[in-house]
């Protein structure tokens, strides 16, 4: 799964971003308050390699930018969070590729279940975006935060990886920015299939796949340059 060399060259620490999107205990915590989780082994996995692509970044002084999903405190913004048509109908219905019902509205600011994972929280440094649709770029500041950081490429990391990193990925490239998915870095709560589903949709149509491990030895290269 390596970059072809005209791709490499672009993971620059001067104007690329690692782009961690949801490593939230909603969706990470098998072993506490998880409830639209991937499934646990998986779960576990794309926690420890995200916290090792984090680390990794962190070393060579990559700019780092979260993107997170959470609601207000009851009912400060139920009319723009609640009225999307396909969300409010799958509501309590089984979700496709897992054991458990679709329930909104119990991840909310604050709560446990809107908590970064530990190895993936954010530092004090490190900017988080808060959005409330499936793509981090829709209603918020993400654009203005990497345009103001001079990023031109997104390393991406987190979950789920056919709806927020797929949706996040598809409007970055829209906007003109090099998309590369750590594809170890990345889960669904639907199951693989679906996982693969976007990963094979990301290389087809948006950008490219990579590991921590790659990712790993390019920093350091142009780090030692």
């Amino acid at each position: 799964m390596a970059l072809p060399p005209e791709v490499a060259d672009r993971i620059t620490v001067r104007d690329t971003a690692l782009l961690v999107i949801d490593m939230q205990r909603r969706h990470l915590d098998v072993d506490g308050v998880g409830y639209h989780t991937l499934p646990p082994e998986k779960a576990r996995e794309v926690t420890a390699r995200t916290g090792e692509a984090l680390t990794v970044a962190r070393a060579a002084g990559m700019p780092v930018v979260h993107v997170a999903t959470w609601k207000k405190a009851a009912g400060l913004d139920a009319p723009r969070q609640h009225r999307n048509p396909f969300m409010a109908w799958q509501n309590g219905k089984p979700i496709v590729g897992a054991s458990f019902l679709r329930q909104d509205g119990k991840c909310v600011e604050g709560s446990p279940y809107a908590e970064f994972m530990p190895a993936t929280e954010p530092l004090p440094s490190e900017p988080v975006v808060v959005k409330h649709r499936y793509s981090g770029f829709y209603a918020t500041e993400l654009e203005l935060v990497l345009r103001e950081l001079g990023v031109r490429t997104l390393v991406v990391a987190g979950v789920n990886t056919n709806n927020c990193v797929l949706h996040t990925s598809f409007d970055a490239q829209a906007r003109d920015f090099g998309v590369v998915l750590l594809a170890d870095c990345c889960g669904s709560m639907n199951g693989d299939e679906l996982h693969r589903m976007g990963l094979r949709q990301i290389e087809t149509s948006v950008g490219w796949l990579s590991t921590v491990d790659e990712l790993a030895g390019l920093l350091t290269v142009a780090v030692a340059s």
